[in-house]
């Protein structure tokens, strides 16, 4: 018979969930107080508007920049983003600094300085329980002068509540390409 490891017995004599403990371990993690069950619809409603605010400070004119204020104010510390999905490029993880580093030098990039660059919410599917939600969201980003998608993608974004609001934890983009191509509706 197999004797239970030290962590497995810690965990059952201590009778910590095993999330709970995986987010306790996490370097420079912030932990998340358990919330008290929200309303379907003011969840809904609250994580709609939290998801507006994101592609909002995402978006800039020309001669100017995203919100990065508003943008740190969503993540969660230790948010976990991976570079956009596309054919022939790896995936790869990266935390928000080094996000927010990489879309500095997108925006700032000779294309955009002068046009600058939107996006807009297509379509949005929102699955939510208890403080935990995912967010499928469609999108097009364009160039303000013309309004003309440059791109198109579907985001999938996970968020928590952390007692006031909810906070992005994960983004994921896949683009669009000949051989994937968008649902016509989430």
């Amino acid at each position: 018979m197999r004797r239970p490891s030290l962590l497995t017995s810690a965990l059952a004599r201590a009778r910590v969930p095993f999330l709970g403990f995986c987010l306790a371990l996490g370097a420079g993690c912030r932990s998340v107080e358990p919330t008290q069950p929200l309303s379907t619809s003011n969840a809904l409603s609250s994580l709609e508007l939290q998801i507006e605010e994101l592609y909002v400070a995402f978006c800039f004119d020309a001669r100017s920049e995203p919100d990065w204020r508003a943008q740190r104010e969503i993540y969660l510390e230790g948010a976990a983003f991976v570079a956009p999905i596309r054919p022939g490029i790896t995936p790869r993880g990266q935390d928000q600094e080094s996000f927010i580093a990489d879309f500095r030098a997108f925006s700032s990039s000779d294309g955009f300085v002068d046009t600058g660059f939107h996006e807009r919410i297509i379509d949005t599917r929102i699955e939510i329980f208890g403080g935990i939600a995912h967010a499928f969201v469609l999108f097009e980003g364009f160039y303000p002068p013309d309004g003309q998608a440059a791109t198109r993608g579907v985001d999938s974004l996970q968020f928590v509540h952390d007692g006031s609001s909810w906070r992005l934890v994960s983004f994921t983009t896949q683009f669009e390409s000949e051989t994937q191509a968008l649902p016509s509706g989430l």
